[in-house]
């Protein structure tokens, strides 16, 4: 990817001056895909170890958590009740 940044502009956005912090407001990027317009695109549609681990974490995690939500609502106590 090859990419161009212009306009750099302070907190106040206007110029800076030298010394002065900045960010680009402004970036262009060509990647090889946009260089070779005849070249067909493709997503990669095949899921990695690393995927499989992270995403089984996340349900393992959010199927506790709605356990433990359910567990504390029907075991409270009634006067803690809202």
């Amino acid at each position: 990817m090859d990419c161009i940044f212009s306009e750099p502009l302070n907190f106040e956005n206007t110029a800076p001056t030298d010394g002065q912090p900045f960010a680009y407001s402004k970036v262009t990027c060509e990647t090889a895909e946009q260089a070779v317009p005849d070249k067909p695109f493709f997503i990669n549609k095949s899921i990695t170890y690393g995927d499989l681990c992270m995403y089984s974490l996340a349900i393992i995690f959010l199927v506790a958590i709605t356990i433990k939500l359910a567990w504390n609502l029907s075991h409270q106590n009634p006067a803690e009740k809202l």
